[in-house]
């Protein structure tokens, strides 16, 4: 369980939303910001899971946004991530350095765009595949098109992370499943922080 708790960060990092007659997405597409907080449902618990850019810290010279992951203020999981020209980049994970940094979304996204990527984190090795499509999707926040990320792992806990994302709001649903166990969130909140005007 703890495993999956960990995953529900995994790419709480936020926004992408394309329609046929609109530019290639980049780093727009995550709106990152000092205070923004997501507030999810859990299926089939009473307990909310509540995301919050928390801090910005420097991690080998590079501007990272501290998130950390909340279920009754009890934080169960953190993570920082950044945003560089080619993509969004995990740099650590529960204080934890991932060597190298891991590709979660490469900038611009479209459509079909499909990649691998292998990091190590608290030596042990790890090999994930990704793949993004176009989907609507309808939560507690409201109905989007929106992105999806699929990511797959390579070895044998066969953990897969789906995750949908609408424009200037983030990650709106998120599905997490590892063998018979599934985990959904769906986006009930949004509070946006101190973003520059």
């Amino acid at each position: 369980m703890k495993h999956l708790m960990i995953a529900l960060l995994a790419v709480a990092s936020f926004s992408l939303v394309a329609r046929a007659e609109d530019p290639p997405l980049g780093q727009e597409i995550y709106p990152l910001a000092l205070g923004h907080r997501w507030t999810y449902r859990i299926q089939g618990q009473d307990d909310r899971l509540t995301i919050q850019v928390v801090a910005i810290d420097m991690i080998n010279g590079v501007r990272c946004y501290r998130l950390e992951g909340k279920i009754q203020n009890r934080v169960i999981a953190t993570e920082h991530v950044a945003k560089l020209k080619d993509g969004l980049y995990r740099y650590r994970n529960e204080g934890i350095d991932i060597d190298p940094p891991l590709l979660l979304s490469k900038f611009p996204v479209e459509k079909g765009d499909a990649w691998k990527a292998e990091y190590k984190h608290n030596e042990k090795k790890a090999s994930l595949r990704y793949e993004c499509d176009l989907e609507e999707v309808t939560v507690p926040h409201g109905k989007y098109q929106s992105v999806v990320i699929h990511s797959i792992t390579a070895d044998n806990s066969k953990l897969k992370n789906s995750v949908w994302y609408a424009p200037r709001i983030g990650m709106v649903k998120q599905v997490i499943e590892e063998g018979e166990q599934t985990i959904v969130l769906t986006l009930e909140r949004f509070d946006r922080g101190f973003e520059k005007k």
